[in-house]
């Protein structure tokens, strides 16, 4: 019997390069306040010793509840892109110190963090 050569199967590639665009894409401003609002709601970081990391996971579990967020997330991921937001929105603080005078666009995240700010630091003392 002669060996006759047959196609190997590829996965769908397209499904595999969606994945990956998925996992690795940039949040969104609409996200972001999102992710804020509900840690606003929660302040998952004034969670009692012990249970922090259950604080973060609870909201990560409703922001992947939420209609309004697409993103699938855990506790860490959230809590890591909140230290994010809070380190970016400290530069921009001391940023727009050296802007006297200038006008900047209030963004609904800056009125966001300028909130959250004082809380976190409040709990980090």
């Amino acid at each position: 019997m002669p060996f006759v050569w047959a196609p190997i199967p590829f996965p769908d590639t397209n499904r595999i390069d969606m994945a990956l665009t998925d996992k690795r894409r940039n949040w969104t401003p609409e996200e972001d306040v999102v992710l804020l609002t509900q840690v606003a709601a929660d302040l998952p970081f004034a969670a009692d010793k012990g249970q922090v990391t259950k604080s973060w996971q609870s909201l990560a579990d409703k922001l992947v509840a939420c209609d309004h967020f697409d993103r699938v997330v855990d506790g860490r991921k959230v809590q890591n892109m909140f230290t994010a937001l809070v380190d970016e929105h400290r530069k921009f603080d001391m940023a727009s110190a050296k802007l006297s005078g200038v006008d900047q666009e209030e963004l609904e995240k800056h009125t966001l963090l300028d909130e959250l700010l004082p809380l976190l630091d409040e709990v980090k003392s």
